[in-house]
């Protein structure tokens, strides 16, 4: 054992037993914990004291060998041990410095002995030390529990700050607020029905202001590019695709574009695959403040897992990683079949899985009754807000131009179950 380690439990362990009063080591609660103790004795010494202490009964070394069962030269040795009970306070923080660094290179020790042993995801296993390691620090920089006057000054400083949502649609700012760090949105829908379109048309409004990772798991990042570009330039994004058919003026409005794209803070996602993982760690290495992810049902599951199992733990990673990150997650996901049977679909028809509805703070289902061939023409895609924690529930229109992936909010709202005025 570290002998500075145990010299340090047991001069705590003595000021709680000289401390007739208990004046000097009950806040030490407030971080100490009994698994900080390399020594077990010392453990169990003061684990009777806070029993005791809960107890309303006195603490001392009477009360605790009955406690405990310790020896009684034990409790001597400690109290011998400790030079003043006025010092409680410096000997629990340097047990509780000492327990923090043995966690945090146990830590540093499992990945190593993962890595070398192989068969591991190199990025998984280091984000989940990373995250581990993030833990001990969190715990150390903020406690489990506030009390209702540090809520209340956190509240008021947030009123009175400037932040903000990231804004992109007017309709959708005004029910939601925009979208807020920590949170998870879900995009739903059935194919064709412009969700895909929808998630590239946010992260390029987003990308103007706020660095935004876009992880598509669905199309090649050429074929991103591609749609914001056919936004900004009025190019349809078929012609780019074919690449035979653009005209001279067509190039020309594609490279005047070309800037703004440019000057866009976007970061989007290569891998044709990808577990939770290691979209979090594409996340972390761009200093992302919102994620887009499309869609939950590409995201990779662990082997031997059913497709029920895998949207679950999914679907729960993606709400875990807009808390832990402190950033937006918007997840896109697709609608069961079930969907094009009903008039619209409902929340019930998410798929595969109830945990996504409960993870989401705002689920967005998208719907389009009747879908236009020409791509030119406007196409009306309903927004139903069907969940929103902070906010109604309302349905709006959306005009979707496919050929430019263009989205037109009219600023229209629907009363809630209703979808046409």
């Amino acid at each position: 054992m570290d002998d500075n380690a145990i010299l340090a439990e047991q001069s705590f362990c003595g000021s709680i037993l000289l401390d007739k009063n208990t004046a000097f080591w009950p806040d030490c609660r407030g971080f100490l914990l009994p698994e900080d103790f390399l020594s077990r004795e010392c453990e169990g010494v003061y684990r009777a004291a806070c029993a005791l202490l809960d107890e309303g009964a006195t603490v001392d070394p009477v009360t605790v060998r009955e406690k405990t069962g310790c020896d009684s030269g034990f409790l001597l040795q400690l109290m011998d041990v400790c030079a003043m009970a006025v010092n409680a306070r410096a000997y629990a923080e340097t047990v509780h410095r000492q327990a923090l660094s043995r966690r945090a290179a146990a830590l540093c020790a499992d990945l190593g002995d993962r890595l070398h042993s192989g068969g591991v995801d190199p990025s998984a296993a280091i984000l989940e030390t990373s995250g581990a390691l993030e833990g001990l620090l969190t715990a150390e920089s903020d406690a489990s529990t506030v009390s209702a006057a540090e809520s209340f000054q956190e509240l008021w400083t947030w009123l009175s700050s400037d932040e903000t949502g990231l804004l992109t649609l007017p309709t959708l700012d005004r029910l939601t607020g925009g979208f807020q760090p920590g949170k998870l949105y879900v995009i739903a829908g059935r194919p064709g029905c412009g969700k895909s379109a929808l998630g590239v048309t946010l992260a390029s409004v987003m990308a103007q202001t706020r660095r935004v990772t876009y992880c598509t798991l669905e199309m090649e990042a050429r074929q991103v590019t591609e749609r914001i570009l056919s936004s900004y330039s009025g190019v349809s994004f078929a012609k780019i695709e074919h690449k035979a058919d653009l005209s001279d003026q067509d190039a020309r409005r594609l490279w005047q574009a070309r800037e703004r794209y440019r000057s866009l803070r976007l970061t989007i996602n290569r891998r044709p695959e990808a577990t939770a993982e290691q979209i979090e760690v594409m996340a972390r290495q761009s200093h992302a403040e919102a994620l887009i992810v499309d869609h939950l049902g590409l995201v990779s599951g662990r082997e031997r897992e059913t497709e029920y199992q895998q949207v679950t733990r999914n679907s729960r990673q993606m709400k875990l990683l807009a808390r832990r990150l402190g950033i937006p997650v918007i997840l896109q996901v697709q609608l069961s079949r079930e969907a094009e049977r009903e008039e619209q679909p409902r929340l019930w028809n998410l798929r595969s899985s109830g945990a996504i509805e409960q993870d989401a703070d705002v689920v967005l289902l998208l719907h389009s009754r009747v879908q236009s061939e020409d791509g030119w023409q406007a196409q009306e895609v309903l927004v139903n807000v069907a969940k929103n924690r902070s906010g109604p529930t309302k349905t709006f229109p959306l005009q979707w131009y496919k050929a430019t992936n263009r989205f037109v909010d009219e600023g229209r709202l629907f009363p809630e179950g209703q979808a046409r005025s």
